[in-house]
């Protein structure tokens, strides 16, 4: 699970599909569930957390934008 503390992003499917969970505090999946294909993006703020899967055998890919960048505080 990803946790985007302090952090504002977006995350674009270029390839494939994903299915995003959403989790809890203690990153518990919770009932939103998302379905993300090819063309498709989705915003991560402050409290967002969650886990992208990829349901098939084939190549996902995704672009990921991050303001401040992951790692930097």
């Amino acid at each position: 699970p990803e946790c985007f503390a302090r952090v504002l992003g977006v995350i674009a499917v270029t390839q494939g599909r994903l299915i995003e969970f959403g989790l809890d505090g203690d990153g518990q999946r919770r009932s939103r569930l998302r379905h993300l294909v090819t063309g498709d993006h989705t915003t991560v703020g402050i409290t967002h957390r969650h886990s992208l899967v990829n349901p098939d055998l084939g190549t996902a890919v995704t672009v990921q934008v991050f303001s401040p960048p992951l790692g930097h505080d």
